[in-house]
């Protein structure tokens, strides 16, 4: 082989050479890049529902008491068995973080738990894109009400700080930790300071909460307007979002299985 020739076969082995050690050391795939991040966006509605009332939109701390802490630092596979089991950060009081997973009685099955943990991982990552949180979608019922509170404001408060627990319309999801709201005069005391109310912890913000007096006025105004029925609902899933996504998704995978049978067919 000529001089002339072997520099530029040379010059080709090597430029192979760069591209499998690139293509080797890339650490995922556009494939499993692209369901990384459905799976955050499908977790950022998850998120939203069940978690940012207690821990804000990124984990940051809303409040001083403990269960309103900064949670933005975690390791993964601990922070999953803690939302599957529950979690007790304090034995001496009687506030602590209840299992979400199905096997802990919560309304989670393993899958949208896998999606919130996606979902928190991108404030891990800086080159992800963290999915903004969906916009509260809840509106004060039919009863009047004549007090000094706003409705409509404390329909955002109770879709932000209740809903996750107790449901559409304070109707629970049919789990014993996912109560029925009752709805009378204590109803917005014993939010404020958790007397009466188990685990959960007192969301006002002398309490080291993060609900002002204004807000919890809202929210009396917007409980004021609805009436919670006997019947108990059952778990309610995560949001229309995710059944949209869920939907599209299936679709997606369908529609790349057929292309797939076809071009082999077409090959064969």
């Amino acid at each position: 082989m000529s001089k002339r020739l072997a520099l530029p076969v040379a010059s080709i082995i090597f430029g192979f050479i760069l591209i499998g050690i690139v293509v080797s050391n890339t650490p995922i795939s556009h494939a499993q890049e692209g369901e990384q991040n459905l799976a955050a966006l499908r977790g950022s509605a998850v998120y939203a529902e069940f978690c940012a009332a207690c821990h804000g939109p990124e984990g940051e701390a809303i409040g001083s008491a403990p269960g309103f802490v900064s949670i933005a630092e975690f390791d993964p596979a601990t922070v999953r068995a803690q939302i599957v089991k529950g979690y007790d950060s304090d034995e001496n009081t009687p506030v602590k973080m209840v299992g979400y997973g199905i096997e802990a009685g919560g309304p989670l099955q393993s899958g949208p738990i896998d999606d919130v943990v996606a979902y928190m991982l991108t404030w891990q990552t800086p080159e992800a894109d963290t999915p903004e949180l969906p916009a509260a979608n809840l509106e004060p019922g039919s009863a009047a009400y004549t007090g000094s509170g706003d409705p409509a404001e404390g329909a955002v408060v109770y879709a932000y700080s209740c809903l996750g627990c107790h449901g559409r319309d304070a109707k629970g999801r049919g789990e014993s930790n996912f109560p029925r709201f009752k709805i009378d005069e204590n109803s917005v005391r014993v939010a404020a300071t958790g007397d009466g109310h188990g685990f959960v912890a007192a969301f006002a913000d002398n309490a080291g909460g993060p609900l002002t007096p204004a807000q919890l006025d809202n929210l009396d105004a917007y409980l004021r307007t609805i009436e919670v029925e006997e019947e108990e609902e059952g778990p309610q899933g995560v949001t229309i979002l995710l059944m949209v996504l869920g939907l599209g998704a299936v679709g997606l995978v369908g529609g790349v299985y057929v292309a797939a049978v076809r071009q082999g067919r077409a090959a064969g």
